[in-house]
């Protein structure tokens, strides 16, 4: 059996198991049978995932944190603590921030590596509803970066939230994206905003896990928990700071098929390394994003409920847990 690619989708270099040479075919819903039964004979899986802006996305896989640790340069950097080094880190309150309103970043995916985006996202931003953002990608994976980004052509131009008071910035490509490099630079011109510098928490980007054909959200639990400190004056009188919003998420998966689709599979690729301990970017409506996401570890692990029936049919029920104050 021979794979070939028309252009209509796009090899994964990931496989699904650690055979010699690992093929997953990922970017168009249905997987190869053979009289009603998933091809495992072959040593392969090949799985079409059709790309869609409408299913849930986990954005776990961070390419642009890159492989080195001074992968990014910026225009400028407010001091020392304020670094663009910090756009690496998951503690948003240690951000990077400027000295001016017109600035960049750039980022390199690592030698040997390119970065399909189809998800970018600024956690922990001050930027305001007319801030204008541009993506710029460069080079294969053996490029170095380009001495001058002018003639490099526009990869994306990124909206920013209609809400004065959301903090993220997200984007989904549209389409799924056909071209990969190694560099990137974000430009961000924001010259009506207040504060007189710009400031981002976090910057995450790369190929998120997509589900494709099933959804089998049953529920999701929402809520915004407010961090503050408190004390009491005269016995009775309660005083607050507030410190931070932070919000929880609960996803309830009910009757996710453990064996005809590649959602399950690729979930546990997920929790299996990230566990309790590093974030993910979790996007339930990709084509409207701001409404049901969080940059967060697990809470717990996921606790699985599993109704086997035979070596063809098993399905199972679980949550995912997710709170950003972790």
């Amino acid at each position: 059996m021979t794979a070939t690619n028309l252009g209509y989708y796009a090899l994964s270099a990931y496989g699904l198991y650690p055979y010699v040479k690992p093929l997953a075919i990922d970017q168009l819903g249905i997987e190869l049978y053979m009289f009603g039964k998933i091809v495992r004979s072959l040593g392969i899986e090949c799985t079409h995932s059709r790309y869609n802006v409408g299913l849930l996305r986990i954005l776990w896989e961070i390419a642009s944190d890159g492989t080195v640790a001074a992968n990014y340069t910026a225009s400028s950097s407010a001091s020392v603590d304020k670094n663009v080094v910090n756009l690496k880190n998951d503690i948003i309150e240690k951000y990077w921030q400027t000295t001016g309103l017109d600035e960049w970043f750039q980022f390199d995916v690592g030698a040997g590596r390119t970065m399909l985006m189809d998800t970018f996202a600024l956690i922990g931003s001050n930027l305001t509803t007319s801030a204008v953002i541009n993506v710029y990608g460069s080079g294969g994976s053996g490029s170095s970066a380009p001495g001058s980004w002018v003639s490099v052509p526009l990869l994306t131009t990124i909206p920013t939230p209609s809400d004065p008071d959301e903090e993220n910035v997200i984007y989904i490509a549209p389409t799924q994206p056909l071209s990969g490099f190694r560099h990137f630079r974000v430009t961000i011109t924001d010259t009506t905003n207040p504060d007189g510098f710009i400031r981002i928490g976090r910057v995450v980007a790369g190929a998120a896990l997509i589900f494709t054909t099933e959804n089998c959200l049953d529920n999701v639990q929402y809520k915004k928990e407010n961090y503050k400190d408190e004390f009491k004056i005269n016995g009775y009188t309660s005083v607050a700071n507030n410190r931070a919003l932070k919000k929880t998420m609960t996803l309830a998966f009910g009757n996710l098929n453990r064996l005809q689709y590649a959602n399950y599979r690729r979930l546990m690729q997920y929790v299996t390394y990230c566990r309790d301990t590093i974030k993910a970017l979790v996007i339930i409506d990709p084509s409207d994003p701001y409404q049901f996401s969080v940059f967060s570890k697990l809470k717990v692990m996921p606790q699985e409920a599993h109704n086997y029936i035979s070596t063809d049919t098993s399905n199972v029920n679980m949550n995912l847990e997710y709170d950003e104050a972790r």
